[in-house]
């Protein structure tokens, strides 16, 4: 993964992501439900707080002292909407974090991480005793469809997969995934969503690749899109 792509196109697509992200505010409620049986958080570290969407709903239901909000893209103007809530920028695999976190939180981020073991030690050591990991991020089925017409996609680990990258550090709470399909009137529609959404910052043979996709781009027909999200609760083992 290219991140100075993955930050273009996320910063380009700003302005149309709440409106498009339809998926990525149903996660973010389901994880707010996950996380909110736990009482207080006196220090909340957020990876890939993007337009706020996960931000707002823990400033509204959760019970924090301060919150440190980081992501890829200057997204302060987003976030910054509280007097608990400070601004990070820069690449989550590369900033230094906050310690003494009670809960490191993080919505639709994690796919975009090109080291899963190193980023698991990182938030470990940035937790206090006991902290709390709560993120999100999509399984193999995620974008199914558009592998299947030729797209190129990032990796898309399995649950197992994923475990084995923090099975060292943290223990399991609740670890969930379902399946959401949204239908499109046209493979154009589609592609909109997806660009609208900045989840499109994969680097590819435009040769090979752009014949095929506007073939489909051109045909009026119903398709779906397939997202598949995972759900994780964890616990440092401290």
């Amino acid at each position: 993964m290219d991140k100075t792509l993955i930050e273009k196109r996320f910063f380009n697509s700003l302005v149309l992501y709440d409106k498009n992200a339809i998926v990525q505010k149903i996660m973010a409620d389901k994880l707010i439900d996950y996380i909110e049986v736990f009482k207080r958080f006196n220090k909340i570290f957020e990876i890939g707080c993007g337009t706020g969407t996960l931000t707002k709903k823990i400033i509204k239901k959760i019970d924090f002292k301060t919150l440190i909000a980081n992501d890829i893209v200057d997204c302060k103007k987003y976030v910054c909407i509280d007097e608990r809530v400070n601004f990070i920028k820069g690449d989550c695999e590369y900033i230094q974090f906050p310690s003494n976190n009670n809960l490191v939180i993080s919505n639709a981020t994690f796919q975009w991480i090109n080291d899963y073991k190193k980023m698991f030690e990182k938030i470990f050591q940035s937790l206090d005793d006991n902290g709390i990991l709560a993120f999100t991020t999509f399984g193999p089925e995620n974008f199914i469809e558009l592998r299947e017409i030729g797209m190129p996609s990032i990796n898309y680990y399995t649950i197992e997969e994923i475990e084995s990258f923090f099975y060292e550090m943290f223990d399991i709470i609740d670890i969930k995934e379902n399946k959401i399909i949204i239908r499109f009137n046209s493979y154009k529609e589609l592609f909109n969503h997806i660009k609208a959404t900045g989840v499109n910052a994969i680097k590819y043979n435009k040769n090979e690749v752009l014949p095929n996709l506007l073939k489909y781009y051109r045909l009026e027909k119903e398709t779906t899109l397939t997202y598949h999200p995972l759900y994780f609760i964890l616990r440092a083992k401290k």
